[in-house]
């Protein structure tokens, strides 16, 4: 018998957990998808030391807008995270933008 498998040979599967969170708003400027190469640092230093397996991108916006152009803009921005990431070794599995919600 392992950690991962029962004594009957079954897998055993553990629950996932969300164990960290970076509030991007600071990495874009206003309207923009587009992170400046000196958030682009942090950001990368964010997934280079986050002690995680895979990383889910989920990306908001403030309320200035109209609900449609939020919800391009926060798919925009959260697109651009995931080859920052990619860059510090890290996996990403899942990519979404909700706007202002």
């Amino acid at each position: 018998m392992s950690p991962h498998r029962t004594r009957d040979g079954r897998p055993v599967c553990h629950r996932s957990e969300i164990c960290g969170v970076i509030p991007t708003d600071q990495l874009f400027d206003t309207d923009e998808p587009w992170i400046p190469e000196a958030k682009k640092t942090e950001l990368m230093n964010f997934f280079q030391t986050a002690d995680a397996f895979v990383f889910l991108i989920y990306g908001h916006t403030d309320s200035r807008a109209s609900d449609a152009c939020n919800m391009n803009l926060s798919q925009r921005r959260a697109d651009m995270v995931p080859s920052v990431a990619r860059g510090a070794g890290a996996r990403v599995v899942d990519v979404k933008g909700f706007g202002k919600r």
